[in-house]
């Protein structure tokens, strides 16, 4: 930024040779008063100072900024430009040792590195990345170990590599493993890189550093430090938390808190109060300010700030006002020149941050155990079979001595230990974890290609980030939702406006139109049509309707409003100057368009709203606003006037008064009036009683609830008239609370309460926050899917159920409970609740909760209130959850996940504000939206559209939890049914540690023989889909059954404790069966003509066929769905492979088995034995599969037999169905009512543990 520019915008200062003496001579005199007080005091820039002095004189000045005298600072207050404009002077003598001894402050020093440096400030370096250059192969081989099953395959590979113990060939070993390893650490790697480099464009990021005068110099976002003065330009993102010193506006700027806390609308912040002339940038003086700031110490509350600065000896109190918080973004203000005061990690966004963590799969998890389980399992079975074989050796010494010679027992049965060890290894195979990667990673493919989850707006489909946790997208339980920008469009539409007994414009519903660009750029849509109002506004003089007569407390004073267009208009003309929003000129196509942005989306639309009407809000100062309107018809046209109104005081909204008001002098009229606005609650209990009208009060209260219903965001609005008395009297009140600097908000809120009084009502509003496409829809199918939906929102709780309402989280037949405040927390949240809400769980009733950020801190930290909320809220079908901030909604996603470990959580946004949620649950999503790619970087899946949601769960997640889970139990049968031969064998071959089956067959039994089958089933199993079908309403059909059927992955019915058992029992009978008949058959029997007998390698390859077929016939009758490609690996790849490989095998000299295939082919006893073991196992199989189809009677059974065989479901089916659904969803009741009852003994039994801890520690 040039000089020039500087001067433009007001930055410029001049210093002149006698103001610079001027300062020498104030700082020499100072010295000399030998009085000790604060560093602070009049400024001076380094650049010219160090061209007059030098640095013993600059240690000096230091010393003189130390030692400033109570005697200075008094005799310079007149000469202060502030200080005789505000009761805020303040001594600040002797208070520079207190605020260094107090831990919970910190002192900063205003453009002042070397005295900055002596405090331990972080720096505003960015790191989100998990690993470093150097940590990264270390790390991600740490986390890789953490898997049970890569540390016994590590050992495997390790003992498998020792020839003294090992009957196998060593690279059967090393290589899967080192696939498996490269693949996973790639992966990490890859996704840890794409964190480096949004970590690197923002710490490149460069800002301007104030020098002195109007120099500035470049430094990046990495090297700003506390103390730093910067200047920010409109659209910038602040880099770090500032304190606002100056801006180009005089003495406010405008923020967006969108990455935050979700909210888009501008944000007002103010300089402190009595600021004005540091602030004025046309004052030369007022660039020359050196002191320094004491303010408290780094916090995550976003709505929490409070300290203090002094310049110029004037001290100044700081608030939440005066914050700009990083990540925020300055709008509709030229540029501001603001104070650094967090940085880095000490901001309130990262402190709202979490760090980014490696998810596992709680499938992944029960693997784990079970490997682990099998391994206990393996071992013991080892160490049995070297105990036997040593017994065995010391019982048959001497008839072994004869041909083997003299050996220790003991040593081998040490070796043999580790022999088994190894050739039972199968047991936990290494080809299930390859396959698992790579499974998941081809499952994500198809994710990414599904064009149902592709955006035709944004020309892009999913992103997956992780591949970890496909399957767990199918066990969803809770789902945490931001609500602007995730759920809401956030383009709001006036719907309806109510004047005592008359609506115009309509609540219902309408067809729905695509957004031009325009609307989505200004974030509002405009349909409102009403030719009733159009034309009442077009009359000339006089319209119908009764005369209202509103009168001041006295009686000295009143306006009059004759007919329905003085309502119309006096209605209007309060919607155009009650608000707080700011006229904005944007470009679009080459087209200036003013638009407005305020604290609130639909206070921005019912200021778009009056100036369509005709009253165009203008410019606003802090002491006015300008309208300009047409005063005949209210349409804006040639004859259009330009009226401003003196403000007196802006009443702001908070979420605690829930209410905004004006207090001004009407230029049209002379009256003294108080407008205000807000929920339909807080402006009931402020009406005026005797100015009541019966009718139009219950006609209001029927437009509210019908807008309510309609999910409508509603608000109501009224006047109050003051006459001259009143006038002078609110003035005085105002002045005197203002004049408390320390307690002025508080005395403010007092003034406000007094003077918002007897109101009286004009009407209301109707706005709806457009919804996301289908959104309604998606949740409702949650829901049915049994899945708990909370909403996380930083908006106002009235706002929030109103979103609730029309997304149908909330609907008007659940029984919805409202918590605000900390009191009201304390009597709902009881043991007689507890049991009400269970006897609601189990009459089927629907439950939400509705609770403010303050009853939620109050509860997370009052432990016997807060199990009752867990307990309570858990089991609810919707919670939602206002003002939170991101630290908040992360602690509730904790909360939840901490109570009941075994429900998955998944959380979903779209800003920075919601990057801790979706960080913390076990799964995360993020929307690519217009917050920014910081929710969709962090995320496990980024969408581009809620509804995608859907897709994304209820139908590949559905899938792939029952294809992991089955490729899980199918792996560990078809590989007890290979290994445990081995053991049998181990029986027959007097405890030799021989292998039974060849090394090649072992090898390939995995890696080709099995592979494929299972891997097209893991691929493309599913039990019914609507994606077949072309007619629409027989697809529509089908889909709507998918939610009912969700409850397969959520209650994990697949991969359980009794189907492990049922699999791997199979599997170790089937293997008893095979070893004995082919054994027995084929042990001393002749095999051929010319009198060959049966020998161990025929025996083995007899079994190994046998076994072969066996698994795939296995896997193809737990089909579902059969396609040509299944077919083909069973048939092809895996059956025919076999018989090629043998077949090669028996004409090269490489295996054990050479020349034996066609010997044992030659046998009609191998083909009868094959026929016997498969038809044998095979049956058995069959039974079991139609017992599970038949007579468990699950939906999802029911479902898929009914449309294999009829291709649609009936009526009488439907009737059927729905009963199964009932019965199911109170089955799973029951069970819901059965946990949440252990869970609450387990927080008792822990809560009395730790109560004794402290019993114990305090005697």
């Amino acid at each position: 930024m040039s000089s020039s520019s500087l001067r433009e915008r007001g930055l410029s200062s001049r210093n002149s040779e006698e103001e610079d003496k001027n300062s020498l001579s104030v700082l020499k005199e100072s010295e000399d008063s030998k009085i000790h007080n604060s560093p602070s005091g009049s400024m001076i820039s380094a650049k010219d100072y160090d061209e007059r002095s030098s640095l013993a004189h600059h240690k000096d000045q230091v010393d003189y900024q130390d030692n400033l005298g109570v005697k200075d600072r008094n005799e310079n207050m007149h000469k202060s430009p502030a200080s005789n404009k505000s009761k805020l002077t303040k001594n600040f003598s002797h208070a520079d040792d207190e605020e260094r001894s107090d831990e919970k402050k910190r002192v900063i020093f205003l453009n002042n590195d070397e005295r900055n440096a002596e405090y331990p400030f972080c720096s505003n370096y960015i790191k989100t990345t998990k690993y470093n250059i150097i940590s990264f192969l270390p790390t991600a081989l740490l986390i890789q170990f953490l898997r049970v099953a890569n540390i016994y395959f590590l050992i495997i590979m390790i003992l498998q590599s020792i020839p003294a113990i090992s009957p196998l060939n060593p690279i059967t070993a090393v290589l899967p493993l080192l696939f498996v390893l490269m693949v996973s650490i790639i992966r990490e790697g890859i996704e840890d890189y794409r964190r480096y480099r949004s970590d690197r464009t923002i710490n490149m990021t460069k800002f301007k550093k104030y020098i002195d005068k109007e120099d500035f110099e470049e430094i990046q976002s990495k090297n700003i430090k506390v103390g730093d003065i910067l200047l920010v330009e409109d659209g910038e993102t602040f880099p770090a938390d500032m304190v606002l010193l100056k801006a180009s506006n005089g003495l406010n700027a405008f923020i967006q808190t969108s990455s935050l806390d979700g909210e888009k609308n501008y944000k007002k912040r103010t300089l402190p109060k009595d600021f004005e002339t540091y602030a004025n940038p046309l004052d030369e003086k007022s660039f020359k300010f050196i002191g320094k700031a004491v303010i408290e110490s780094p916090t995550r509350n976003l709505y929490s700030f409070n300290g203090k600065i002094a310049i110029s000896n004037d001290q100044f109190a700081l608030k939440t006002n005066q914050l700009l918080l990083k990540g925020s973004n300055l709008r509709n203000t030229e540029w501001i020149l603001g104070l650094v005061v967090y940085t880095g990690k000490d901001t309130k966004l990262m402190l709202n941050s979490q760090k980014s963590r490696t998810k596992q799969s709680h499938v992944e998890k029960k693997l784990n155990i079970v490997i682990f389980f099998i391994l206990i399992i393996q071992i013991c079975t080892c160490l049995l079979l070297a105990i036997i074989m040593s017994i065995y050796d010391s019982v048959d010494d001497d008839n072994q001595d004869y041909y083997l010679g003299d050996n220790n027992s003991d040593e081998k049965a040490y070796l043999n230990f580790f022999s088994y060890f190894l050739l039972l290894n199968t047991m936990i195979p290494i080809s299930l974890i390859v396959t698992i990667e790579i499974i998941k990673v081809l499952q994500c493919i198809y994710i990414v290609w599904d064009s149902e989850m592709f955006s035709e707006d944004d020309d892009a489909g999913c992103h997956v980030s992780s591949t970890t946790i496909n399957e767990e997208l199918g066990q969803v339980k809770y789902v945490f939702s931001d609500k602007t920008g995730t759920l809401t469009q956030n383009i709001m539409e006036f719907r309806a406006l109510a004047i005592e007994d008359e609506m115009y414009g309509s609540i219902d519903d309408h067809i729905r139109r695509k957004a031009s660009k325009l609307e989505q750029k200004l974030e509002m849509e405009y349909s409102f049509k009403s030719p009733k109002l159009d034309s009442l506004l077009e009359l000339r003089g006089r319209s119908k309707g009764s005369t209202t007569v509103i009168t001041s407390k006295s009686g000295r004073n009143e306006i009059t409003l004759d007919g329905d267009k003085e309502k119309a208009i006096e209605s209007i003309k309060l919607l155009s100057i009650c608000h707080e929003c700011m006229p904005e000129v944007a470009e679009l196509d080459g087209e200036k368009v003013i638009f407005y942005q305020g604290p609130s989306p639909d206070e921005s639309t019912l200021v778009d709203f009056a100036q369509r009407q005709g009253h165009e809000f203008w410019e606003v100062t802090e002491g006015s606003c300008t309208i300009k309107y047409h005063p005949e018809s209210g349409v804006t046209n040639e004859g259009s006037k330009i009226v401003t109104y003196d403000i007196h005081k802006r009443m702001e909204f908070t979420s605690s008064r829930k209410r905004m008001g004006v207090f001004f002098t009407d230029a049209l009229d002379g009256k003294h009036k108080i407008y205000i606005k807000g929920a339909d609650s807080e402006i009931k209990l402020r009406l005026d009683k005797s100015q009541i009208n019966d009718k139009h009060l219950e006609f209001i209260d029927d437009f509210l609830a019908r807008s309510s219903v309609k999910g409508l965001r509603t608000l109501l609005y009224g006047i109050r008239v003051l006459d001259e008395e009143e006038f002078q009297e609110f003035q005085l009140d105002i002045a005197q609370a203002e004049d408390d600097v320390l307690n002025s908000e508080r005395l403010l809120e007092k003034v406000y309460e007094k003077w918002e009084q007897e109101i009286v009502l004009l009407g209301g509003t109707a706005v709806e926050d457009r919804l996301q496409d289908d959104v309604p829809q998606t949740l409702e199918d949650l829901r049915s899917a049994g899945i708990k939906v909370w909403m996380l929102t930083g908006d106002k709780m009235e706002t929030a159920k109103n979103i609730g309402f029309s997304c149908r989280l909330l609907t008007e037949d659940m029984v919805i409970t409202e918590v605000k405040g900390k009191q009201k927390a304390k009597n709902i949240f009881t043991y007689s609740f507890y049991e009400d809400n269970k006897s609601m769980m189990e009459d089927l009733k629907k439950r939400a909760i509705v609770i403010d950020h303050e009853a939620l801190g109050f509860l997370t930290t009052n432990p016997d209130y807060l199990k009752y909320f867990i307990t309570i809220s858990k089991t609810c079908d919707a919670v939602i959850c206002s003002r939170v901030s991101p630290a908040q909604k992360a602690e509730v996603v904790r909360m939840i996940k901490k109570d009941d470990p075994t429900n998955i959580t998944l959380s979903i946004g779209d800003g920075a504000n919601d990057v801790s949620m979706i960080l913390e649950a076990d799964i995360g999503i993020g929307i690519y939206g217009k917050e920014g790619m910081r929710a969709a970087q962090a995320s496990d899946f980024a969408i581009h559209k809620f509804k995608y949601l859907w897709n994304l769960t209820l139908y590949h997640g559905r899938y792939n939890y029952i294809r992991i889970s089955e490729l899980i139990l199918y792996f560990f049968y078809k590989n007890i049914i290979f290994t445990i031969p081995q053991l049998y064998f181990a029986f027959i071959s007097n405890y030799s540690a021989q292998t039974y089956f060849d090394d090649y067959y072992i090898s390939f039994y995995n890696l080709f023989f099995t592979a494929l089958p299972i891997g097209a089933r893991s691929l493309w199993e599913k039990d019914i889909d609507f994606k077949i079908y072309s007619d629409e309403e027989q697809r529509k059909e089908v889909k709507n059954l998918f939610p009912s059927l969700y409850y397969v992955g959520q209650r994990s019915l697949i991969f359980t404790k009794l189907n492990y058992l049922i699999w791997t029992g199979s599997g170790i009978f089937q293997a008893l069966a095979i070893f004995l008949v082919h054994y027995f058959t084929f042990h001393n029997a002749i095999i051929t003509e010319d009198g060959y007998n049966g020998g161990h390698w025929m025996t083995s390859i007899s079994s190994f066929t046998s076994i072969i077929i066996i698994v795939n016939l296995r896997i193809l009758l737990t089909h579902r769905w059969i396609n040509a490609f299944s077919m083909l690996c069973i048939f092809i790849f895996s059956i025919t492979l076999f018989y090629a490989y043998t077949w090669m095998s028996d004409s090269i000299q490489f295996s054990y088995t050479y020349q034996t295939s066609v010997m044992l082919h030659t046998s009609p006893l191998f083909y009868l034995t094959v026929l016997i073991c498969v038809g044998f196992t095979f049956s058995i199989d069959l039974f079991i599969e139609t017992v599970k189809v038949n007579l468990l009677g699950r939906p999802s059974a029911f479902i898929r037999k009914e449309i294999n065989t009829k291709g649609y479901i009936s009526p009488e089916a439907r009737q059927v169905l729905d009963r199964l659904v009932d019965q199911n969803d109170r089955k799973m009741a029951r069970k819901d009512i059965e946990r949440e009852e252990y869970l609450r003994e387990r927080r008792m039994r822990k809560m009395e543990k730790q109560q004794r801890k402290i019993d114990r520690k305090h005697n």
